[in-house]
């Protein structure tokens, strides 16, 4: 978002998501929780947040790679079944 509670994109929040991976991954953080980013006010759906913000930046994410858990979080089931959904069809 570039203001606080305005509307956002998919393609925003996968390039916040790619940032913050690459931002720990700068500072030698090894394990990193992620919400799920623009789902709320930011109006991004739950799926696309988890399929398109999430799985994308990961596949992407190749900079020294010094972050070895991240976690998927949000405090709306929801949201944690749409991550867990996305993380199963990118296995299959």
């Amino acid at each position: 978002m570039e203001q606080p509670a305005q509307k956002t994109t998919v393609d925003k929040v996968r390039n916040a998501t790619l940032a913050a991976l690459l931002c720990a991954d700068s500072y030698g953080v090894k394990v990193l929780a992620i919400p799920g980013m623009g789902t709320g006010v930011g109006g991004v759906s739950m799926g696309s947040a988890a399929d398109d913000s999430w799985s994308k930046p990961w596949r992407n994410y190749e900079t020294g790679q010094q972050c070895v858990k991240i976690i998927l979080i949000d405090r709306d089931p929801t949201m944690v079944q749409a991550f867990r959904d996305a993380l199963l069809a990118e296995r299959a």
